[in-house]
């Protein structure tokens, strides 16, 4: 089954950018938004990102937002992969996800 367009995926969730690449789909979210919008891609009928399949984190040393995190998740019902990225500065944290997806806590 195809992937379902980005823009009603921005109509539900508050998406800062989106880049729909051929093989790779990614979102920009902020951090404030993370866990809402984590959940929602795994819960809505329309998505269905039930595995978490890696996390990992990037240190971008000269930027405004240093640190960047990133989440691949995947729909097996829809056989796509997403990637959404939080960047963050030193001072603020991002929210645990272990709620969501049980197996980032390793």
């Amino acid at each position: 089954m195809k992937f379902k367009n980005l823009t009603t995926m921005e109509d539900i969730l508050p998406i800062l950018s989106s880049s729909p690449l051929a093989s790779e789909k990614t979102l920009v979210l902020s951090h404030k938004n993370l866990l809402f919008s984590l959940n929602c891609l795994k819960l809505h009928i329309s998505y269905q990102y039930k595995l978490l399949s890696c996390i990992s984190g990037v240190d971008f040393v000269n930027c405004k937002y240093r640190f960047g995190v990133i989440y691949d998740v995947l729909s097996l019902t829809y056989n796509s992969r997403l990637r959404v990225k939080v960047f963050v500065n030193e001072i603020t944290s991002v929210d645990s996800i272990v709620n969501i997806y049980i197996n980032s806590d390793w």
